[in-house]
């Protein structure tokens, strides 16, 4: 057993970030105005999204209402026994910000990939 959850290949620790859907200008075409990523999925309620996030407890670091900055991501690198394989998911200045953040810390071409959202 380790201290840091899971010893077998998967998601040992993960870092979630939750912010509400940024408003697009008017006029803006791309997506839906709201800002809400994918409008037509949009399935369960709060609670239900409370209740899949209670589930991840043991192994997530769940943060509302704040945003990416350096600290976070020195946080969860700190927690990373090595072998390390970062991914990054999210729109594309999230995901900037984050390799930005991590090239300070590591080999981000050996040690991270980043999945466009």
């Amino acid at each position: 057993s380790s201290p840091y959850g899971m010893t077998h290949e998967g998601v040992r620790h993960c870092t979630v970030l939750l912010t509400p859907p940024a408003v697009k200008p008017s006029g803006d075409p791309s997506g839906d105005p709201s800002g809400v990523p994918f409008p037509n999925h949009l399935h369960g309620s709060s609670t239900d999204a409370d209740n899949a996030l209670a589930s991840l407890a043991k192994f997530a670091d769940v943060r509302r209402g704040r945003r990416l900055d350096s600290e976070i991501v020195e946080a969860a690198v700190a927690r990373m026994p090595p072998p390390v394989r970062v991914v990054v998911s999210g729109p594309s200045a999230f995901n900037g910000a984050a390799r930005e953040y991590l090239r300070e810390l590591m080999d981000v071409e050996k040690h991270v990939t980043i999945l466009a959202a």
